[in-house]
């Protein structure tokens, strides 16, 4: 991929981190960025997050909580438990009425519209861009473990729909494993993977605003022509857990979890 591109996902309501990575992007000089879904959810600012992703992304993926805004919006979350059916129906009210400034630029004036219209999946060039999984690029998890990566079977199922790297998110885990089924973990806050010529990769862009491999700091991926970097970006944490410790309806765990990127 010629054109350096920053790879958000899993932003789920954290403007602080969002706008933190925007700002490290921009000094990585970056030509685009683009998002792979998970804008709402957990943290205070769904409809602040919603609009900067619109402003400042090229394009942005559907993940399972953009799924799950739409079924809100329409009284659809019949199987969901009523804790989680009250959080999505606050983040969904959150967006009303649906009409943002930055919507122009996508030529969808309504909010809801430009989510309606998100899909799961993108490839460009031998590069794909999911939120889940290949295989099934909403809701699948990639789970893995340090210790014995992805079995063959499983990995095998995935790397089928690959051509050369995929970059995917949903777990909040930053990796990359390899057509061996060996799984490499960034061991700093600006680590490069160089990608080896004709070989199939998959990478997990990690979590702007809910990591979950206990490193409270935002992540993101750049990648370009021969590489993928994997950048971990600090930001106000305190401000980011007051405002949900100061929202009633959002659960106050939500905040604590983010001191301890779990």
């Amino acid at each position: 991929m010629a054109i350096r591109t920053a790879v958000l996902s899993c932003i789920h309501g954290n403007l602080e981190a969002l706008e933190a990575v925007l700002e490290d992007a921009a000094k990585q000089a970056v030509e685009r960025t683009v998002c792979l879904g998970d804008m709402v959810g957990f943290g205070a600012d769904p409809a602040a997050c919603v609009e900067r992703v619109i402003s400042s992304c090229e394009w942005c993926l559907e993940g399972d909580f953009e799924e799950r805004l739409l079924m809100a919006r329409g009284n659809k979350l019949k199987n969901f438990n009523p804790a989680a059916r009250n959080h999505m129906r606050w983040n969904a009210k959150q967006l009303a009425p649906g009409v943002f400034p930055g919507a122009r630029r996508t030529g969808m004036l309504n909010t809801w519209a430009w989510l309606a219209s998100l899909t799961p999946r993108r490839v460009e060039e031998s590069a794909l861009f999911v939120h889940g999984t290949p295989d099934d690029p909403l809701h699948e998890w990639l789970n893995i473990s340090e210790a014995t990566g992805i079995g063959p079977k499983g990995l095998q199922k995935q790397l089928k729909h690959v051509d050369g790297v995929c970059m995917h998110g949903h777990t909040h885990q930053p990796c990359v494993i390899m057509e061996s089924g060996e799984c490499m973990w960034p061991p700093s806050a600006d680590w490069e993977y160089v990608l080896e010529p004709g070989k199939k990769v998959l990478i997990n862009v990690g979590s702007v605003g809910q990591p979950r491999d206990e490193d409270p700091r935002a992540c993101y991926a750049i990648i370009e022509d021969g590489s993928v970097r994997i950048r971990r970006v600090e930001y106000d944490i305190q401000r980011a857990a007051g405002k949900i410790r100061a929202e009633k309806s959002l659960d106050p765990r939500f905040a604590e979890r983010l001191f301890i990127g779990r």
